[in-house]
């Protein structure tokens, strides 16, 4: 283990540990000379392992990450299974039910949970085996295209680009709105989608094949969008009057 992780291991202990009594300085560890009051909580102790691979996810909405989140906080420690009631995860995430209910048929048609329904109210849900995930797949391969690209600009400019005509402003916004664009744009992104939800036993050949287009994709999204930025630039600047 890194001094790196050792130390964030260290900052949430602490701050699992945290909320336990009231000092003049606000929640604290520990009671002490000073006589601090014990803090009203309920809370305190539970924290869910956010994975960035779905943090981060291109493909999900805010709604959707709280309300996995919050059914991962009910799974933790069940084999990726919880029963709970969409009032109380209403009420935990301060969403209405008819959100909730949406988010939830969301989360299962993306292939994140799947449920099964008990009664009116409560139901079981199960964290699924997220490995072939292809809205985790795809999200990734967007991040690591994006990195490469900022990567490189900035290190080595003849790595992708011819040096003299290279602009690294330029490539650096076009990429990052091209994929934005990519990843926002239903139309595009999902073919890619379908392509990963195969049942094919030789997926590893799905998936290189499938990234493979989805760069070419990306590259044309980014030839729009720097054709977008130019033509911009030369309105602002073509239309500025020079001052006698």
């Amino acid at each position: 283990m890194s001094k790196k992780e050792v130390k964030n291991r260290e900052y949430l202990r602490k701050a699992i540990y945290q909320y336990s009594f009231i000092g003049n300085d606000g929640a604290v560890e520990e009671d002490s000379e000073e006589n601090e009051i014990s803090m009203y909580q309920v809370h305190n102790g539970f924290y869910v392992v956010a994975p960035d691979v779905i943090r981060r996810n291109f493909f999900l909405s805010s709604n959707e990450k709280e309300v996995l989140w919050e059914l991962f906080s009910w799974a933790a420690n069940d084999g990726g299974f919880c029963s709970v009631s969409q009032r109380i995860m209403c009420t935990n995430l301060n969403l209405s039910e008819s959100t909730v209910k949406k988010v939830i048929n969301s989360l299962q048609k993306k292939q994140f949970i799947e449920k099964r329904k008990t009664t009116k109210r409560r139901n079981v849900y199960k964290i699924v085996d997220l490995r072939r995930n292809p809205y985790i797949l795809l999200s990734e391969y967007c991040h690591k295209f994006l990195q490469r690209v900022i990567k490189y600009a900035t290190m080595d400019e003849s790595f992708i680009f011819n040096e003299e005509e290279y602009n690294t402003p330029l490539t650096v916004d076009g990429y990052l709105a091209g994929v934005l664009y990519f990843v926002n744009t239903e139309s595009i992104y999902m073919p890619f989608i379908n392509k990963l939800m195969t049942k094919e036993v030789n997926f590893k050949e799905v998936y290189n094949i499938t990234m493979a287009d989805v760069g070419t994709a990306i590259n044309k999204c980014y030839n729009l969008k720097v054709s977008e930025i130019l033509k911009r630039n030369n309105n602002k600047y073509g239309n500025e009057q020079i001052d006698d």
